[in-house]
């Protein structure tokens, strides 16, 4: 989302990169997702956007709210693949790996982002809605992983450049420039990215995009009621922000997370 104010992690002061670094451990997360860069560029919003969600994010509750939300979803049929597909994909048994690397680091950042950004729109509407008492157990997550650096994608081939626009295209308010950063992540596997319009394309269809969509904010909403942070008062820039926060916890984060549920499906559990 090149239209979108963010400050990227190399371009951070080392006050906001602290709290990215704080983001990462307590999520157990290699990166920080775009929405959280985009709070970093308004001055405050960043630190008091992360100080209200933390103590939900760090807690048990919400790996129970991902797990609940992971096995609620409702996605078409999908197979995973077998030993012919893994080899016309060029996936290895070492690739395989990787790429289920990438899978689980994105499914794990879009729920958790999905669950605690949702509570904080959710005070932000209500901002007299008594708040949930959140048990102070936490969870106990492994350091993050590193990936291997997002590219560019006027710096990619320009066919693996098109087949992931086309796929992008499959998710609503992509509006012919925001790229899911998944597709991004995975262009290192060329062969999967061909592969996913024929091997998705059940859930790639509209109706089942969309469903799948309403489905994700309809779980995301219930778990987050019972995790609404104690709310202080938000800084002057939160009215800067808050148009990409109902975008990102309503449509851009749920459209992201069928897909990588139906990565886990096709490539955790091939054959």
């Amino acid at each position: 989302m090149t239209a979108l104010p963010q400050i990227s992690e190399q371009d951070a002061t080392p006050e906001i990169l602290a709290i990215y670094t704080k983001i990462k451990i307590v999520s157990g997360l290699p990166m920080v997702n775009l929405i959280w860069r985009h709070f970093a560029a308004f001055p405050s919003v960043l630190d008091w956007a992360w100080n209200t969600v933390a103590p939900a994010v760090g807690s048990t509750a919400i790996d129970l709210a991902m797990q609940r939300i992971v096995t609620s979803i409702k996605l078409p049929p999908i197979v995973p693949m077998d030993a012919d597909g893994l080899r016309a994909a060029h996936l290895s048994n070492q690739a395989r790996a990787d790429v289920g690397a990438v899978v689980h680091a994105y499914t794990r950042g879009n729920l958790i982002n999905v669950v605690a950004l949702t509570a904080l729109r959710m005070r932000l509407e209500n901002p007299d809605r008594a708040a949930a008492y959140l048990t102070p157990s936490m969870s106990t997550v492994s350091p993050p992983a590193e990936l291997d650096p997002l590219p560019r994608i006027d710096a990619l081939d320009p066919h693996l450049a098109a087949c992931i626009c086309a796929l992008a295209l499959h998710h609503e308010g992509a509006d012919g420039y925001v790229i899911p950063s998944l597709y991004l992540a995975l262009s290192y596997w060329p062969g999967l990215i061909e592969a996913l319009p024929s091997r998705l394309s059940a859930l790639y269809q509209p109706a089942p995009m969309r469903a799948a969509q309403t489905d994700v904010c309809d779980l995301a909403e219930a778990e987050a009621g019972a995790m609404l942070a104690e709310f202080s008062p938000p800084p002057a820039g939160i009215s800067a922000v808050r148009p990409a926060l109902q975008r990102f916890t309503q449509v851009l984060i749920p459209g992201a997370i069928p897909v990588c549920v139906a990565l886990h499906r096709l490539l955790v559990d091939a054959r």
